[in-house]
């Protein structure tokens, strides 16, 4: 059930979200429904889709001469031009949506899509409370549960990602799942890796610590950085620290203790050495050289 006024809600669904476009894809809205009382409809067909769920209840649902079990948790698509008709003895809690894909504002691979759920077999799905379709359409209701947050993007953003997700709720893929490339995958894990790096300089990161957060083995990650960026991972996060420490000697007045401890570093004697051998000259030196630039002659 949903704390929500049904009239109202649809009106305002109908208002807001009657057309609804994406970059590949237009959807026309016919209606959007909610019927906490719905008993039966006469035999009828549309030309266009109409997509209903059973939020409570129980009934039977005809199509094209064929009867089939609806109760609580159904899912089921009403598709263009074939003859259905909704029945129950006691109420059913139905809310639904009916609209077309506009051919002109639409690319061809999208149409085709839809064009496939115009097709399909599986036009009935029960026990699909946990399905994406019904979790955005739950999402989507529970919005208008407080109507003083009503937001006129949020209420569009829902309903497009509703509207896709039938296809892929009542149809069989046959397209391969996408995979992102591996080199891709690398990149992602890596830059990962390199800004939680660089957001906890102060800590240890052992090289283990920073793989079991990203769920990948230890060996994998060493690998990742000396095939991506050429250097070792111990390289690496030294190198940060170098390069925070230089920043924070450039633009603060920070002491040269504090800087260190706040890079990772438990001794000043190490940082001095460490920095020496990184930037060319000790900490105290490069804050000079850029105090001297700074100051008016």
């Amino acid at each position: 059930m949903y704390l929500i006024d049904a009239s109202k809600t649809s009106y305002i669904l109908n208002s807001l979200a009657n057309v609804l476009k994406q970059h590949s894809i237009t959807f026309d809205v016919h209606y959007w429904g909610i019927n906490p009382h719905h008993l039966h409809n006469p035999l009828h067909k549309h030309s266009f889709f109409e997509i209903c769920y059973v939020v409570e209840g129980q009934g039977i649902y005809l199509d094209d001469g064929t009867q089939f079990v609806l109760e609580t948790g159904t899912l089921f698509c009403s598709r263009p031009e074939i003859w259905h008709q909704i029945r129950s003895q006691n109420e059913m809690y139905l809310v639904y949506v009916a609209f077309d894909v506009d051919p002109i504002h639409s690319g061809s691979e999208m149409l085709e899509r839809f064009h496939k759920l115009y097709r399909t077999n599986q036009f009935l799905i029960p026990n699909s409370q946990n399905s994406s379709s019904v979790l955005l359409w739950s999402a989507l209701l529970k919005h208008f549960e407080s109507p003083e947050f009503i937001n006129k993007e949020i209420i569009v953003s829902i309903a497009q990602a509703l509207l896709l997700s039938f296809y892929t709720a009542f149809t069989e893929h046959t397209e391969k799942t996408l995979q992102l490339p591996k080199d891709k995958a690398s990149l992602y894990l890596l830059n990962q890796a390199k800004a939680f790096i660089r957001d906890n300089l102060e800590q240890p990161l052992h090289l283990d610590d920073l793989a079991n957060y990203l769920h990948i083995s230890g060996r994998h990650l060493s690998r990742l950085f000396t095939a991506e960026i050429g250097q070792s991972y111990v390289t690496y996060v030294k190198s940060e620290r170098i390069r925070s420490a230089a920043n924070l000697l450039k633009y603060t007045n920070e002491p040269i203790k504090n800087i260190s401890e706040k890079v990772g570093f438990n001794s000043v004697h190490y940082f001095t050495k460490a920095f020496s051998s990184i930037m060319g000259i000790p900490p105290g030196a490069h804050r000079n050289k850029y105090t001297t630039e700074s100051t008016p002659t």
